[in-house]
């Protein structure tokens, strides 16, 4: 998210409680996006911290074309902070279908927001955790539509580049007969999807305000899928040292091990 410049900053007076400033001469409290902006690139108990501050302006913000951007993105960042199973699978679920309505709330205001498209996005693919292969194929079509409006409008956008190459990594894995059937609804899907989804994952990791582990995850894979031993193991020596921020991330660091144990000796 995009924080507030040091001139908007200007014009704000913090009150007491923590996340939220007051417009002078306004008695309506607001959250303090740059606080906000903080906590997004912390651990899980900064994540956790950004949901309850954004939480806590729901009703009183629920037409704010800003506020649900930042509603749809705390939704998107903390349900990763929840395992694939029970009892955190219905709170995980709870979280999407939050994002998920709060971006589509965003996107009904101003259709013509990158950052609306991108968060929709984002909370509609986290759903694939759950849905089976039919429905995933409906949900990956409003995805796909939406992360690439978003590119179209802002290509340097390093999320975006991320939805994006996550995307097409899926795809590629998947087997013939999935592959057809995702072909005729995803159309068109580029020829070499490790070729496509690296340059992405490039961007999202030039773009990043932090490094992420996730991103690294995915240049290792595309480039071992590629034959890039080299950059494969030079990803997995970074990813491998960098915190585990949540239930995802810890699940995928034993990948990390695994590549630098077969291939650095080579």
């Amino acid at each position: 998210m995009t924080s507030l410049s040091s001139e908007s900053e200007e014009f704000f007076d913090v009150e007491e409680g923590e996340g939220s400033v007051l417009l002078k001469g306004e008695a309506k409290k607001h959250p303090d996006y740059s606080k906000i902006d903080e906590l997004f690139l912390g651990d899980k108990d900064c994540l956790v911290k950004a949901l309850e501050i954004v939480s806590s302006f729901e009703k009183s913000h629920s037409d704010d074309f800003k506020f649900l951007c930042y509603l749809s993105c705390a939704c998107v960042l903390n349900h990763p902070l929840y395992a694939r199973e029970e009892p955190d699978l219905s709170q995980k679920k709870v979280l999407i279908e939050r994002g998920i309505k709060a971006g589509k709330s965003a996107l009904a205001i101003d259709p013509n927001s990158a950052e609306a498209h991108k968060w929709y996005a984002a909370a509609v693919g986290s759903k694939a955790e759950y849905l089976g292969f039919t429905e995933k194929l409906g949900n990956a079509k409003e995805f796909k539509k939406h992360v690439e409006i978003a590119l179209e409008i802002d290509p340097e956008d390093y999320f975006a580049n991320f939805l994006y190459g996550r995307l097409l990594f899926e795809f590629s894995k998947l087997n013939w007969f999935e592959r057809a059937a995702a072909s005729r609804l995803l159309s068109p899907v580029p020829s070499d999807c490790f070729t496509e989804a690296l340059k992405h994952f490039l961007k999202a990791e030039k773009g990043c305000p932090r490094p992420w582990k996730e991103v690294y995850y995915y240049l290792m894979q595309c480039s071992l899928s590629k034959g890039d031993i080299e950059d494969s193991i030079r990803y997995a020596g970074i990813g491998a040292k960098l915190p585990a921020y949540s239930e995802e991330e810890s699940r995928l660091h034993p990948e990390f091990e695994k590549t630098l144990s077969k291939y650095s000796a080579c």
